[in-house]
């Protein structure tokens, strides 16, 4: 039996590195990580997920998911992907034509991926409690070593955390479509970018956000909205 891989570069202490991913084929994938990850260091190779392919065929996958992606290929079998859309690609692509994953929840990089996200939880923590000193509502929040989401309805803004001083603040949904400019004027420059598609959900993103901005930025948006709500009130 054979397997088709996305790997990627990770760091122990959570540290933002480029978004390449590995897309390859192995009879064994943990041992094909170990050969990758080399000698003991803070970036190891992190397997994201995979897939059991009959022993004929795998090579002909690789190949094929390798031409899909050539605009992206950077060499050999890394690519690049600012926009981290390859495993969601992969992933419903290989679902399409009833590829079965593979559980690899037990792989030895574990324990380096508990670290890291410990460390990623700790600074989001910090950056969370500085949100709310600077913030005049209070509101709910989830947070785990990926991302930070904060509720506050009728709003939910999303925040992706790097490892940086800032993380990046992600406006998505309605949010987004109707205080687009609205948004570009409280944080006083440009969106670093944004994403319209009809397949999936509007989103436009800041990068280097601080917490004094995403604060300003939530009241702002709140208070927009209950004017709005008055104004709707008076004239019933």
């Amino acid at each position: 039996m054979n397997y088709i891989y996305i790997k990627k570069f990770s760091d122990v202490n959570g540290y933002d590195l480029p978004s390449y991913k590995k897309i390859g084929f192995a009879k064994d994938v943990e041992e094909r990580r170990k050969q990758l990850s080399g000698t003991k260091s803070p970036i190891f190779v992190e397997t994201i997920c995979a897939w059991e392919l009959p022993d004929d065929n795998a090579r002909a996958v690789e190949q094929a998911i390798h031409g899909l992606l050539l605009n992206k290929r950077t060499d050999g079998e890394w690519f690049i992907d600012e926009e981290n859309s390859i495993v969601d690609a992969i992933s419903r692509l290989m679902s399409a034509f009833k590829m079965k994953q593979v559980d690899i929840s037990g792989y030895e990089e574990k324990e380096m991926v508990i670290k890291r996200n410990n460390n990623l939880s700790e600074i989001m923590e910090d950056y969370l409690l500085r949100i709310k000193a600077e913030c005049k509502i209070d509101f709910q929040y989830k947070c785990n070593a990926v991302e930070i989401t904060m509720l506050s309805a009728p709003n939910t803004f999303y925040l992706q955390m790097r490892k940086k001083k800032y993380p990046r603040l992600v406006v998505t949904g309605n949010i987004f479509k109707n205080n687009f400019d609205f948004i570009k004027d409280i944080l006083g420059r440009e969106e670093a970018g944004k994403r319209v598609d009809e397949k999936a959900y509007d989103c436009g993103y800041w990068d280097d956000v601080s917490p004094k901005e995403s604060a300003k930025l939530i009241n702002a948006l709140l208070e927009k909205h209950m004017n709005a709500k008055a104004e709707g009130q008076s004239s019933t």
